[in-house]
């Protein structure tokens, strides 16, 4: 049995592929690591998309980088209107994501206790 998914997930996915794509391309990463994409919500009306971000490398200077990218949104969104088939082109907002950093605190916890254990 297929599962169908809201136009606005298939959107979501979209969008993040092609900002990902981009922004390797164009080479856009902050001073101390390479910038992901890490998800895309948007919202069902499809004109607001809020893109989650996250700096490999460190969370060092990620809210300057969020700044510039909120800055720049203007120029994705006209690169997604190129090459996304939709009406109106999403509103771009960029927020960082720091729930990578969170996981990789509490998997060090964890070794960090199952080493004192032994």
């Amino acid at each position: 049995m297929t599962r169908e998914f809201p136009r606005s997930q298939r959107v979501a996915q979209q969008i993040q592929r092609e900002l990902a794509m981009y922004l390797e391309k164009n080479r856009i990463c902050g001073a101390s690591g390479m910038l992901t994409v890490s998800s895309v919500k948007v919202s069902p009306d499809l004109r607001q998309a809020t893109v989650l971000v996250t700096l490999l490398g460190g969370e060092n200077g990620s809210q300057a980088l969020v700044e510039q990218l909120n800055t720049d949104a203007y120029v994705y969104q006209k690169h997604l209107a190129g090459v996304l088939r939709l009406r109106v082109t999403p509103r771009l907002h960029f927020e960082y994501d720091s729930h990578l950093e969170r996981a990789h605190r509490i998997t060090d916890l964890i070794d960090n206790l199952d080493r004192s254990s032994d």
